[in-house]
């Protein structure tokens, strides 16, 4: 396992840690995980820089994991399983300008952030409905000028 693997897991099990915790954020995790390595003894330069990295690969697993509207991750392939009862742990809830994303437990989501959850997957799942068809009627097209 590489070095990038073996933190990734890290932040993989600091996750699954904080299953209780009703929000969960790329700076909890980051510095949950930095902790870990026992980083007081570093510069704090490089405790800096480290830190950074850290939230940037949280911010990763994180939307793999919960996020609604991206195409990568476990949560898109647990999406083909939702309509059999199968929900996702946590959501995003909505975010102003850079701040940094938050993923929710479900059962603490409010209203209007369950509203802006169910516009996401119907915004998304548009998208990909309209890639599909375009993509279905390059390939008639193509059909037909090979015929």
């Amino acid at each position: 396992m590489s070095l990038h693997e073996e933190i990734g897991a890290a932040i993989q099990r600091e996750i699954d840690s904080m299953g209780d915790a009703i929000a969960l954020s790329p700076t909890s995790l980051a510095l949950a995980v930095q902790r870990s390595f026992d980083a007081a003894s570093i510069e704090p330069h490089i405790a800096y820089t480290s830190l950074e990295h850290l939230k940037q690969m949280a911010r990763r697993v994180l939307a793999r994991n919960f996020d609604t509207t991206g195409e990568d991750g476990d949560a898109r392939e647990l999406q083909g399983e939702m309509f059999a009862g199968q929900l996702q742990d946590r959501y995003p809830v909505p975010r102003a300008g850079a701040a940094e994303p938050i993923y929710k437990r479900r059962d603490a989501l409010t209203r209007s952030e369950l509203e802006w959850n169910i516009r996401q997957l119907r915004k998304s799942a548009a998208a990909r409905l309209e890639h599909a068809d375009a993509l279905q009627a390059w390939a008639d097209e193509r059909r037909q000028n090979a015929a």
